[in-house]
């Protein structure tokens, strides 16, 4: 097992106390394996968001226990924490979120590396790009000059530098054209084929979970509920 979460629960606190007020994760337990693809759907505000963040430990849960690698992370301590959030990462709606303006493609692609204790060479940054299917010219221009579908893709290209064991996608696509869409998922699960990573793929089209995802999922009132 991968990643497992149990009984987790998440409330906002208001400035006004609401007795009537319902936790956004209200008990969610969840297995993700190797190789998943696990899809979540729901409704604006269903919490589906707030879910990806705790599936990636970058948002702690009221209650509830997250095990990553049969290691409890909430517990374990920051060292460990920090070796193990390498390995969960996530994909945005808003591709440009995930970029310092003021950096070239080339900084950008170059920042992960760091992270895994490595200097990239010229040579690895193009292959990089190459495997999102983006040429090396692109590696001196800023996100601004760049299409929202380049920018995603060298957001996953990003991502996946790390080597990450789950990817929780979070409406990865919502903001592209129909074909750019299809070219994401489809890179997507180039990847997957490659690595054996789990994908969680939260987004309100049900009808793209139900392709995509071999595992499917609707977040309604705090609780998930199977579904095809």
């Amino acid at each position: 097992m991968t990643l497992e979460i149990r009984q987790i629960g998440k409330t906002y606190c208001k400035s006004k106390p609401d007795p009537g007020s319902r936790p956004v994760l209200d008990g969610i337990s969840l297995n993700i394996h190797q190789g998943d693809r696990v899809g979540i759907t729901g409704s604006s505000g269903a919490g589906k968001s707030t879910l990806g963040f705790v599936l990636t430990v970058t948002l702690r849960p009221d209650k509830g226990t997250v095990l990553f690698e049969g290691i409890n992370f909430w517990t374990a301590n920051r060292s460990v924490r920090k070796a193990l959030s390498k390995k969960l990462q996530m994909v945005y709606q808003h591709p440009e979120s995930a970029f310092d303006p003021r950096w070239t493609i080339r900084q950008s692609l170059a920042e992960p590396f760091r992270f895994i204790g490595t200097r990239p060479d010229e040579k690895q940054l193009i292959s990089r790009l190459a495997a999102v299917e983006l040429d090396a010219e692109i590696l001196n221009r800023r996100p601004d000059q760049l299409s929202g579908g380049e920018l995603q893709r060298i957001a996953i290209a990003r991502v996946m530098i790390l080597e990450p064991k789950v990817v929780v996608l979070d409406e990865p696509t919502a903001m592209l054209d129909v074909l750019t869409q299809a070219k994401i998922m489809h890179l997507l699960e180039t990847f997957q084929e490659k690595t054996n990573t789990a994908y969680v793929l939260i987004s309100h089209d049900p009808e793209m979970v139900d392709r995509f995802c071999n595992k499917k999922f609707r977040l309604n009132c705090g609780q998930l509920t199977p579904f095809g």
